[in-house]
């Protein structure tokens, strides 16, 4: 999308000319991104309140996102984790991508440039801060394909405000440069090894195969590597039913050993799962364990 829209504005600056039949220069895009006010101005969001909030006291922030063409409360309500919402008493923002772009499509580029999803995301969660108590060592992302692209990118990005993600379907840039977080995150990727769409082992299921893919296993390498974890990536011997068109606990879990405390970095494999799984009852319960288990303190 970056590339198409990189096209576009050289082809639009091409066409204008400058009253002499030349080319006019317009110059390069504008790539500041607006205030955190204004985008919010711009695309207005709805967050959801435990029913029985009181100043008094901290509470968790959830952030959810949807793929590619979705809408966030779809994607909230398809997990469970709007009704965990209020039985476990934690704010919900279930934002949507900008439809002027790239038809409801997030950004999770290196370079935010021209959604600034990275820029609207963070601005969330500051403006749910500034009219609500919130517990700023749990404010989580929860994401599925483009969303969870774009969950991944939040922690690459905006590791300050974000403590933790849950990434189904996703990807993350493998390149150092492209993923530099200033703070520890925890991440768990959840993904089905029968996923035609974002593929469990990189791009194989395309011919030729794009190396530069990351499969399941290197993007959450990607995050051992960020958060500093000293030791292998190994099975717990932990299994979960995460599934409900597969028989029996068809999820395995591995995890990365010697990560600083407090800290998790964690596989979860839905052997036999597809993009978009049917859950059981068990996933935003479980999704949920993981996140308010690894609050930053």
């Amino acid at each position: 999308m970056r590339l198409i829209t990189i096209l576009f504005l050289s082809t639009l600056a091409a066409g204008c000319g400058n009253g002499n039949g030349a080319p006019a220069d317009l110059g390069p895009p504008d790539m500041t991104p607006p205030s955190e006010a204004e985008l919010i101005a711009e695309r207005p969001y709805t967050v959801t309140v435990p029913p029985a909030y009181s100043d008094a006291n901290k509470y968790p922030l959830v952030i959810v996102l949807a793929g590619f063409g979705g809408m966030g409360y779809i994607t909230a309500a398809y997990f469970g984790y709007d009704a965990l919402a209020a039985s476990e008493g934690f704010f919900l923002v279930a934002p949507d991508a900008d439809p002027l772009h790239a038809r409801y499509a997030w950004n999770p580029n290196p370079q935010h440039f021209p959604e600034f999803d990275v820029e609207y995301l963070t601005a969330i969660i500051h403006d749910v801060e500034a009219h609500y108590s919130i517990d700023r060592g749990r404010v989580f992302i929860a994401g599925h394909s483009l969303g969870a692209h774009m969950a991944h990118r939040m922690g690459c990005d905006a590791s300050a405000d974000v403590v933790a993600i849950v990434s189904v379907s996703g990807q993350v840039a493998k390149d150092p440069a492209d993923c530099a977080p200033t703070h520890t995150v925890s991440a768990v990727e959840i993904h089905g090894t029968a996923d035609q769409t974002i593929g469990y082992y990189g791009d194989v299921q395309n011919n030729p195969p794009d190396p530069t893919i990351p499969s399941a296993h290197e993007t959450i390498g990607v995050w051992a590597r960020n958060d500093g974890c000293t030791g292998p990536i190994a099975s717990t011997g932990a299994t979960l039913d995460l599934d409900s068109a597969l028989a029996g606990s068809e999820t395995s879990i591995e995890a990365y050993a010697g990560c600083p405390a407090g800290i998790a970095v964690e596989l979860w494999t839905m052997n036999g799962g597809v993009h978009h799984p049917p859950v059981t009852n068990n996933f935003a319960p479980t999704a949920w364990g993981f996140l308010t288990a690894h609050a930053r303190h």
